[in-house]
């Protein structure tokens, strides 16, 4: 239980730090640090092919901080496929991305470190965790519309490794803060 406050604090004081350097960047026109924070809620999991293997009841949460359009700091905790806890920080990155009808859609990947061992012995590149991901969002949510306006939805595809065998495909409810 330490491990998971210790992974918590260390998430939280890189999202902090990372105000200076999100600031010092340009291209978003943002000055505001609580605009740059987006609420990640994961709701459901998959495995293909195998499922009744896995957990699929992944609780927990994260936070997104925009460094820019593209790059992200992202940190939280969650229940992983094989019902151990996981600390998580890491970076995402999504440089494609389509606008249509007032929504988004970006897809990238993400790329980070397992703080407290959750996947250890189920990894075979232990700390490292990477998964691709495809996100839908109102195109223009800094415009602050309202509440339900900031809603979207995240699917993160975690690619099968050799010991787990399966790919997790997992589906998160968002919300940007205003």
């Amino acid at each position: 239980m330490k491990k998971t406050y210790a992974a918590a604090a260390f998430a939280i004081s890189c999202l902090w730090s990372a105000q200076a350097l999100a600031q010092s960047d340009q291209s978003s026109g943002e000055d505001e640090t609580i605009s740059r924070i987006t609420i990640e809620l994961p709701l459901l999991t998959r495995h293909v092919p195998n499922d009744s293997q896995f957990n699929d009841h992944n609780w927990g949460g994260f936070i997104d901080f925009a460094l820019n359009d593209h790059f992200s700091l992202v940190g939280g905790d969650f229940i992983n496929s094989f019902k151990r806890n996981t600390a998580f920080a890491g970076v995402s990155w999504e440089p494609v991305s389509f606008k249509f009808s007032g929504a988004k859609i970006a897809f990238g990947g993400m790329l980070g470190f397992d703080l407290n061992g959750g996947y250890r012995g189920f990894n075979a590149v232990d700390p490292l965790l990477g998964a691709l991901n495809i996100r839908l969002s109102a195109a223009d949510y800094r415009e602050n519309k309202g509440f339900f306006h900031n809603f979207g939805l995240l699917a993160t595809i975690i690619p099968p490794n050799p010991k787990a065998g399966s790919t997790a495909i997992n589906l998160a409810l968002t919300y940007h803060l205003p």
